[in-house]
């Protein structure tokens, strides 16, 4: 399954979910997974219209849906920036700002009194290096996340929103959505996304056919040097091939021993509230109120009973601490029915659970994006969001953590 390069032919615009006025249209975001996923949809109905093919992969619509949704089996991951060649990603958020130095750890239980952890948290976590005023590098490449893979500190590279892109601002005037033209009335400042010179986006794409010669549909879209269109005013970008396999490109954990491993997310996450479940920050995967993990080690109930298997058993293992940073507030525009969509919060990439018991190694092996087989990786295995996980949400990857006075011991001498 190859991954892509997208080298923009102009600015691009990746709106927040703040209202565009005079005095901002803050869209010098890097783009979310769902916002490449939705281009690369609607490139596909695009390029086949009218009805369904027999090669398509269609899904029934819920009842509050009409019709049936097509291109079911498309799955994509990104946009990660490339620079150089090289795919960066969210640095996780227990190194220190702008370094590949740990400088957070779970510290021991509190053995007494009351504290503020959130249930179902029991551990919280402290600081390992001296506070320090220093800019913050949000970017990190495979090299540096895969040293934090293994618990090595100081290698790879750091980078900067500013090292990678710049945002430039621009006026436009305000559109009557109903004519399409000018309303007449109003007026705004813009702000768009300028890569810098050398700097792509980086990103994976996959859609398996029902019927053909050909196992992936992406074959039918995109050739060496297609172009495509992205961001809310549909600026044409250049699409190439990177490679055939997507583990040369993303990190890559070894395989993890011992009671303890932290997970950490390559890209936000989205977990809403089930029931009694609140959701928000704490994966639906993990019991509300003991910690508990309630992913199965096998395929699970549903798909168990759809492919005659077993659907494996529990683990015995428990969320006992966490890191995360601001949550991720997301919109989008349904032009059918000419409104708002609602707005989301994601938990961040970079965010960092951390996970305690017998079966920790087995855990990893559900969490890390790549699962269980590292040598041929070629397909994305496990992405760990309640939703939106087919648009690239939920990809993590695994590594060892040690209790803050051990790591603190060990940094010492």
């Amino acid at each position: 399954m190859p991954a892509y390069t997208i080298t923009p032919q102009d600015v691009l615009f990746f709106r927040d979910g703040r209202p565009i006025h005079a005095g901002g249209g803050h869209g010098a975001n890097w783009p979310l997974p769902s916002l490449f996923f939705d281009a690369v949809h609607a490139a596909l109905y695009r390029a086949n219209g009218g009805e369904p093919a027999d090669w398509e992969h269609v899904h029934k619509a819920r009842k509050s849906e009409p019709g049936a949704r097509r291109f079911g089996s498309l799955a994509t991951a990104g946009p990660f920036p490339v620079r150089r060649n090289d795919w960066l990603f969210p640095a996780p958020a227990d190194l220190a700002p702008d370094r590949n130095v740990l400088a957070l750890a779970p510290l021991p239980a509190p053995s007494r009194g009351v504290n503020s952890l959130p249930t179902p948290l029991t551990r919280p976590v402290g600081a390992l290096t001296p506070p320090a005023k220093t800019a913050t590098c949000p970017w990190i490449d495979r090299s540096g996340l895969e040293a934090w893979a293994t618990g090595t500190d100081g290698e790879g590279q750091r980078f900067s929103d500013r090292d990678l892109f710049d945002g430039e601002w621009f006026t436009g005037i305000g559109m009557n959505s109903e004519t399409g033209t000018q309303d007449k009335e109003r007026l705004y400042a813009a702000e768009y996304l300028r890569l810098h010179e050398g700097i792509q986006l980086g990103t994976w794409a996959s859609m398996p056919v029902t019927r053909g010669d050909d196992h992936d549909g992406m074959t039918r879209l995109f050739q060496d040097g297609s172009i495509m269109i992205m961001g809310g005013q549909q600026r044409p970008c250049g699409i190439r091939i990177a490679h055939e396999d997507i583990s040369a490109l993303m990190p890559v954990s070894p395989p993890l021993s011992g009671t303890r491993v932290k997970w950490t997310l390559l890209s936000p996450a989205l977990y809403p509230a089930i029931g009694d479940h609140p959701g928000g920050w704490l994966p639906t995967w993990v019991d509300s109120s003991s910690g508990k993990v309630l992913l199965r080690n096998g395929p699970g109930a549903g798909k168990a009973r759809r492919r005659q298997l077993t659907e494996g058993g529990t683990l015995d293992v428990k969320l006992i601490a966490a890191v995360i940073p601001g949550a991720v507030a997301f919109s989008g525009w349904d032009i059918a029915g000419n409104r708002a969509k609602q707005t989301r919060l994601a938990v961040p990439g970079g965010s960092v659970y951390y996970f305690e018991g017998p079966d920790a190694p087995a855990l990893a092996d559900l969490l890390n994006w790549h699962g269980p087989d590292r040598e041929q990786a070629a397909n994305i295995v496990h992405r760990r969001s309640s939703l939106m996980g087919e648009k690239g949400f939920g990809l993590g990857l695994c590594g060892p953590w040690m209790p803050a006075h051990t790591t603190i011991e060990s940094h010492q001498t």
